[in-house]
């Protein structure tokens, strides 16, 4: 109780609203770093991609299947 008489409703108002701010400001910076890792893989995978790795055909399939009848 001697906290709230202590402070104005007005001064916890923009308490509040300030951690709200910066608690979307962190949540915006996060989110953006995020995409700025996702761009940055799609960048390096399109520049550098994977090796294909040759492997043996596993089925023969019979010639009459692209026979046209």
């Amino acid at each position: 109780m001697a906290a709230d008489a202590s402070t104005s409703a007005i001064a916890q108002a923009k308490s509040l609203e300030s951690v709200e701010q910066t608690m979307i400001r962190i949540f915006l910076i996060v989110v953006a770093a995020g995409l700025v890792i996702l761009g940055a893989t799609v960048v390096f995978l399109g520049s550098y991609p994977p090796n294909p790795t040759p492997r043996p055909v596993e089925k023969v399939l019979p010639n009459d299947k692209f026979q046209s009848h």
